[in-house]
């Protein structure tokens, strides 16, 4: 699966290690995140973001895994969370 984090190291030539150590992270959860059968927590999402010279909202248009299990989207994102806590572990309201 070749998702918008993949196409955006490789426009920029960066090897997966590369980018991983530059985001801080093993190399190995950078290859889940980037294949996309993981996703990133807001905070590792960032990292990557910043390693790619890039935003969140660009590099995951569908949202990003929040710590509380809640997704937030790309307007999100951007500010003005508004996601249903309902759905964070648990799920009581």
């Amino acid at each position: 699966m070749t998702t918008v984090v993949r196409k955006k190291r490789i426009k920029l030539g960066i090897t997966e290690s590369a980018a991983a150590a530059k985001a801080k992270i093993h190399f190995t959860s950078w290859s889940r995140y980037e294949t996309g059968r993981q996703r990133p927590t807001r905070p590792v999402a960032e990292r990557m973001a910043m390693a790619l010279a890039s935003s969140v909202a660009e590099l995951w248009p569908e949202g990003v895994k929040e710590l509380g299990g809640v997704m937030l989207d790309a307007s999100d994102a951007v500010g003005g969370a508004t996601a249903d806590t309902s759905q964070q572990i648990g799920g009581a309201k």
